[in-house]
């Protein structure tokens, strides 16, 4: 039977179970299903329209129709299959308020990922607002069992519940195939008890440095990292090669190609580790660190973390013990712990402090036992009771990622995988990807991973995708950071030539752990004036700048062209004015920039059309001195002597164009009676402003007063003659 048929048959059930007696249909002795028919939402935990958008979820009605699976197979079409999110949440709407006594939730357990919940969870609400959680069922056997098989799961609550809501949540840590949520009591909720609210959720904050380390960057102990290696991630290189500052806070080294089932392995990495033989990774940091006291501060004592590679449940042996129950993976745990703390002892590094060790298994493997959370557990007792710290970096969506703190991890920070793209089955992860796991890093305690793959041909804006983020969400004020930067990543950044993509990541990271990083709006200038010609196409550029961004990121994010207007204008400020099919006249173009993250405030921009048959001819006499735009205080041009065209804007202002030796000069000019007397008589002529010129009427002035001090004069010696 195909799925479409059983969709159809789901139907036709619904509706006959709808005019049955409610008695009808009972779930067990004394109790009626409440949920067939009934209509839900549902939502995740964890986002995944960002992070998995092919995976996002299409409303349905598959978990209350009443359709059974028949075959432990994920191909069996009443199941309705949910990929990750950490916890999904399903509330159904019972239309009235009756009293819940059960939730049942079907699903399946197979192979490939096919995980059936860990736990479920049961919440009531009279009203839609306000729920209380009446019920919870933790099942670690299941989900850890072998096999196929068919899941029930049962919620028996401990009396029943006044509820036309129920909220039903679930553990979702990969492929989630949910057969039926069944609700059941009795429609009579006259003796149910209405629960008590929960307490509002309260996140618990990004996670906090450790001992003043707010970043942590991995090496990889295959990099083999020597001196020179090692330099620009303990101090800051400028692109001359000089060291300017301090880099990372710390490092933490870890493996990635020993076979950790067999004695070897362990003591390749451990040989590698330390690097003693080659005087690489530990050896070699601890050298630099010697030799750059001055730069470090004389004494310091660089933190490392080194990490604890996992221990899988299973057959083989080590040292004689088989790792096949919790009591044996202990021992060994504990065996391995004090081997790397010991061989960190022994080398008696002078300039290193051993500051922790990191869980190097990124998910919680409920799946291989149902003691996982306890082995964990005993991890992180055993290195406190060291006096060493515990890190872990579980990755979006990962099962455990919620549970850090509860797990004991002193820090955890959140891989989002943003940076590496994704697969034909889950679609390539979305810029938002980044915004989401910082947000569920803030809600459950984490910090922030940051991943830079340079092999990726846009990795810059991924890049900075997360130091924006970090820099936005306040994970960088006093919070925890670690970066993935596969093995030798900030080394090639650190090595690149100015003005590259790859430097700039250098540069932009150091600014993050130093915590300078600032992003910057866009900012354009305003008085700008476009004017260009009937018949003529007019290109440039118009003044926008950002400090932080390359030229080719800023996009128009609001763009308004009066109608009419052949006018195109781009982020980065290149306009193009298509006069051919302009009407003269003055026009106004409204518009911001953006980043990607910031927008600028908007500006308006005057366009002015002109006909060349009707605009001013002049000819200069002089140099006049105009400004690139219109702004008294903007730069200046120089238009020179000769012939000039003349067109009228607005406020006094006016433009003016001419030939200097084949090259066309424009710019803008004030003309009023204040600046006359410094341009020349033809362009206050054209602008009807009574030009500076000879000064004639101050020589009127001065030789009237002339005349009227001589007649004075005659005055006074006439009558000096009378007398005498």
């Amino acid at each position: 039977m195909n799925l479409r048929m059983r969709r159809l048959l789901s139907v036709l059930l619904a509706g006959v179970l709808t005019v049955l007696p409610i008695s009808a249909v009972c779930a067990a002795e004394g109790e009626t299903v409440l949920s067939v028919g009934k209509s839900y939402t549902l939502s995740y935990d964890s986002p995944i329209e960002n992070a998995y958008p092919n995976k996002a979820y299409t409303p349905e009605n598959a978990l209350t129709d009443g359709v059974r699976a028949t075959s432990a197979s994920p191909a069996d079409g009443a199941f309705l299959h949910l990929y990750r999110g950490t916890a999904v949440t399903v509330t159904i709407d019972l239309e009235s308020v009756c009293a819940v006594s059960s939730v049942e939730v079907d699903s399946l357990r197979a192979n490939g990922g096919v995980q059936c919940p860990r736990y479920v969870k049961v919440a009531v609400s009279e009203d839609g607002e306000t729920f209380g959680t009446v019920g919870t069922l933790d099942d670690p056997d299941s989900i850890a069992g072998v096999g196929a098989q068919l899941v029930e799961q049962k919620v028996e609550l401990e009396k029943p519940y006044r509820a036309r809501y129920v909220r039903v949540t679930f553990s979702s840590d990969v492929h989630t195939y949910i057969d039926e949520i069944t609700v059941s009591g009795a429609a009579d909720a006259s003796g149910a008890e209405s629960a008590s609210a929960d307490e509002p959720f309260v996140e618990r904050g990004f996670a906090g440095q450790i001992d003043g380390i707010g970043n942590i960057v991995l090496m990889y102990t295959s990099g083999k990292y020597t001196e020179e290696k090692l330099l620009p991630y303990l101090l800051y290189v400028d692109t001359e090669g000089n060291v300017t500052d301090t880099m990372f806070s710390s490092m933490l080294f870890l493996p990635n190609t020993h076979d950790f089932k067999t004695e070897a392995g362990w003591s390749e990495y451990i040989d590698e580790l330390l690097g003693v033989s080659d005087t690489t990774n530990l050896a070699a940091l601890d050298r630099l660190v010697g030799e750059h006291g001055a730069e470090l501060g004389e004494g310091i004592r660089y933190p490392v973390f080194l990490s604890v590679p996992y221990l899988a449940f299973g057959g083989y042996s080590l040292g004689g013990i088989s790792p096949n129950n919790l009591e044996n993976r202990t021992q060994l745990l504990k065996t391995y712990v004090d081997r790397i703390v010991g061989a960190f002892e022994d080398a008696n590094f002078a300039h290193l402090e051993l500051k922790g060790l990191y869980w190097h298994e990124e998910i919680v493997q409920y799946t291989m036992t149902s003691d996982e959370e306890a082995f964990i557990m005993a991890f992180n007792d055993y290195v406190h009771e060291k006096d060493l710290k515990t890190i872990w970096i579980p990755y979006y969506c990962s099962p455990g990622s919620e549970r850090a703190v509860e797990l004991g991890f002193d820090c955890a920070t959140l891989q989002s995988g943003y940076a590496f793209g994704g697969n034909e089955e889950t679609g390539d992860p979305l810029p938002g990807t980044v915004e989401d796991s910082a947000g569920q890093a803030k809600k459950y305690g984490l910090g922030m991973e940051f991943e830079l793959d340079i092999g990726k041909p846009d990795f810059r804006e991924r890049y900075y995708k997360y130091v924006h983020t970090g820099y936005a969400t306040g994970c960088m004020d006093g919070h925890m950071m670690m970066l993935y930067q596969g093995v030798t990543g900030i080394l090639s950044c650190s090595q690149a030539a100015a003005s590259t993509d790859q430097r700039q990541v250098y540069d932009m990271t150091y600014q993050y752990v130093k915590g300078t990083f600032a992003a910057l709006a866009p900012t354009v200038a305003q008085d700008q004036c476009v004017v260009g010609a009937v018949g003529e196409r007019t290109s440039g550029r118009l003044d926008v700048a950002d400090e932080d961004s390359l030229r080719g990121d800023l996009k128009t994010a609001e763009l308004d062209i009066p109608e009419g207007l052949p006018f195109m204008l781009e982020g980065d400020g290149f306009y193009l004015l298509n006069g051919s099919s302009a009407e003269p006249g003055a026009y106004e173009v409204r518009f911001s920039v953006t980043d990607g993250y910031n927008v600028s405030e908007l500006s308006a921009v005057k366009v002015v059309v002109y006909d060349p048959e009707s605009a001013g001819k002049l000819a200069l006499d002089g140099e006049v001195t105009v400004y690139t735009r219109l702004d008294a205080s903007a730069e200046t041009v120089s238009i020179p002597a000769g012939e000039a065209t003349a067109v009228q804007l607005e406020d006094g202002w006016y433009y003016l164009s001419a030939d200097d030796s084949g090259k066309d000069v424009f710019g803008f000019v004030q003309v009023d009676e204040s600046t006359a007397k410094d341009l020349p008589k033809a362009l206050c002529d054209f602008a009807g402003v009574k030009s500076g010129g000879f000064p004639w009427a101050i020589v009127g002035i001065i030789a009237g007063c002339v005349v009227i001090v001589a007649g004075g004069v005659a005055v006074v010696l006439l009558r000096k003659r009378k007398k005498g």
